[in-house]
């Protein structure tokens, strides 16, 4: 991801710290991270079609990329359901 995603991230963060001490109010805090959780699905799409475009010369990167995915989505159900 890029630089300008990540401090969005940062900036996610430290909001967060912010309402949890009770600096910022909860309707700051939730715009503040609907916007970060927006660029960061852009981001994402954006990787994936760039992928999708070289996939036929470059199949095998293709392929990990998509099996990583599937096991992070279970391991994140797994923790969720215990």
């Amino acid at each position: 991801m890029n630089r300008e995603v990540l401090d969005k991230l940062k900036h996610e963060k430290e909001s967060y710290r912010g309402w949890k001490q009770g600096q910022e109010a909860w309707e700051e805090y939730r715009e503040i991270v609907r916007a970060a959780r927006d660029e960061v699905r852009k981001a994402e799409a954006l990787i994936e079609l760039n992928l999708a475009k070289e996939v036929k010369g470059n199949r095998k990167s293709f392929c990990r990329y998509f099996s990583d995915k599937r096991k992070m989505r279970a391991l994140s159900e797994r923790k969720q359901k215990t």
